[in-house]
């Protein structure tokens, strides 16, 4: 019987195997293929494909970094509102049923 831990690394397996495949109809390396005006070349359709993954990438990257300046900032607030002010900050249980 296999553990919990070895199925999530079944399904990780699976999830990166259809990723890396493009020779699936269905995967995900289509989701970079240019449409119809921007692939008739057989030179820029890899450039293309190329520079949509890059702009994922650095979108992603932006998402990121964008969330990480977020927390930061209520990090602060969170500090000045406690140390500098002295608000007491709690945060109870919620009961069961409510």
């Amino acid at each position: 019987m296999p553990s919990w831990w070895d199925e999530i690394l079944d399904e990780a397996r699976g999830a990166f195997g259809a990723a890396a495949e493009p020779s699936q109809a269905h995967s995900l390396a289509t989701l970079l293929d240019p449409i119809d005006p921007f692939n008739r070349s057989p030179v820029l359709t890899p450039l293309v494909r190329f520079g949509g993954g890059v702009a994922l990438a650095l979108l992603g990257a932006v998402a990121v970094g964008s969330f990480a300046v977020l927390m930061l900032a209520m990090l602060a607030i969170v500090f000045l509102l406690t140390e500098v002010f002295g608000y007491e900050l709690e945060l109870s249980p919620v009961p069961p049923g409510a």
